[in-house]
């Protein structure tokens, strides 16, 4: 994180003032004007090929205040280069903002030049004008990649370009992006832990663990010092092992001992593994993922945190459908957790948003049609105790409850 965030702050030292009198700011809208074009042409007038993203609205905005230049205020630049950088906090990357194009045009625009200070005035707007959009919309429209999609998106109540202008105007870029900001405990999460796994890949990251064995507790083995490398990498340091040999003449390093055990099942708690202190296929594929895979992980998270998480009650249920876990959520934190029921990919659980009316609870339940043929039917016909062991209770077509031998389960239908 630190190598990206210094690439927007080299634009962060002492601004100065690149608009300095009111003629050269008249020359400068002239300027706007031209490059804009007379028809609001954008891609045929702008220099080097330079297109903008919000081709439709920066000619707006810039319309609605007689295309009079927008950041002639130091402390606007300053801000809006701050609030690029809090972008990438969250997720986002440099190129997103065209963040090489905006400091380059910026360190044009000092030597004086007015077609370069109007440059970097269109610039900077059609950066500011995709943050808002990518914080309050999201970078990706969740629309495109699924149909069953139910969320409302937020409905802005003003024109985005008189918005922009008033505070611009008034109180600034960052009070701007303050009101939009996402106000959840759980996204905050979500970006400290971006930073913190940033900050492991800075350092190296983390090695693999030999996984030639199915590591157990009491177990000695050269491996085990490697996993505790690997916990410690990613901040599990309640304890490490020494490298030293022990009375035994065993290297303490390579036995999984108790306190390790404790580690390794918050571990996999963490990562929406079966807690048992057993390190084995899945424990290993996820030890083993590199330190780039869960910050992807988390801008993926953070972009739907984006979708779902503005204008959250301070309590909620939160169903994770890929961890297959579902979570009370209060103002103070998550009070409660527990397994959930979740459908494959091809029979996948559906995503949505709504509020809880009533809730029941040991409820019975019937299982589909798709799923006894798919899962259930094979199951009871290798296993005729299946449906006993499992308290299953057999129904026939008028509803009344018959044993579960009383059928032919090897039919094509059974009845």
């Amino acid at each position: 994180m630190g190598h990206v965030k210094s690439l927007v702050a080299i634009s962060l030292t002492a601004l100065v003032t690149i608009f300095p009198n009111p003629s050269v700011a008249n020359e400068i809208s002239e300027q706007i004007a031209s490059l804009l074009g007379a028809k609001l042409d954008v891609s045929s007038t702008l220099p080097d090929r330079k297109s903008l993203d919000a081709e439709i609205l920066v000619p707006r905005f810039y319309e609605e205040r007689g295309f009079t230049p927008a950041w002639t205020r130091d402390e606007l630049a300053d801000e809006l280069l701050e609030e690029l950088d809090g972008a990438i906090e969250q997720g986002f990357r440099p190129e997103d903002f065209d963040l090489a194009e905006l400091q380059a045009a910026f360190k044009a625009a000092q030597t004086g030049d007015v077609s370069n200070q109007a440059l970097f005035d269109i610039l900077a707007t059609d950066a500011a004008v995709k943050l808002v959009h990518h914080l309050v919309f999201g970078k990706v429209d969740p629309n495109a990649l699924d149909d069953d999609w139910n969320f409302s998106k937020p409905v802005i109540q003003q024109d985005p370009a008189v918005a922009l202008n008033q505070f611009l105007q008034g109180e600034g870029f960052s009070a701007l992006i303050e009101r939009i900001d996402i106000d959840n405990a759980q996204y905050t999460m979500l970006v400290e832990a971006l930073s913190k796994y940033r900050a492991i890949a800075l350092q190296g990251g983390w090695t693999n663990v030999p996984d030639e064995t199915v590591l157990k507790p009491e177990m000695v083995d050269p491996a085990v010092a490697k996993l505790r490398e690997r916990l410690a990498a990613e901040g599990f340091v309640e304890t490490s092992g020494s490298s030293e040999d022990g009375e035994n003449g065993i290297n303490t390093a390579w036995v999984y001992d108790d306190n390790l055990v404790k580690l390794v099942k918050s571990f996999q708690s963490r990562h929406g593994l079966e807690a048992d202190g057993v390190i084995g296929g899945k424990t290993f594929a996820s030890l083993n993922k590199p330190v780039e895979d869960r910050i992807n992980k988390l801008r993926l998270s953070l972009e739907r945190g984006r979708w779902l998480m503005r204008e959250v009650d301070d309590e909620f249920v939160l169903v994770n459908i890929a961890g297959a876990r579902t979570y009370l959520v209060t103002s103070d934190g998550t009070l409660w957790t527990t397994r959930s029921i979740t459908g494959s990919a091809y029979r996948k659980t559906p995503v949505f948003r709504d509020e809880i009316k009533y809730m029941e609870f040991n409820p019975t339940w019937t299982v589909p049609a798709s799923i006894f043929r798919k899962d259930k039917l094979s199951r009871i016909r290798k296993d005729p105790a299946y449906l006993t062991r499992n308290n299953y209770v057999v129904r026939n077509k008028d509803g009344q409850t018959i044993p579960a031998n009383a059928v032919n389960w090897g039919r094509r239908t059974p009845a």
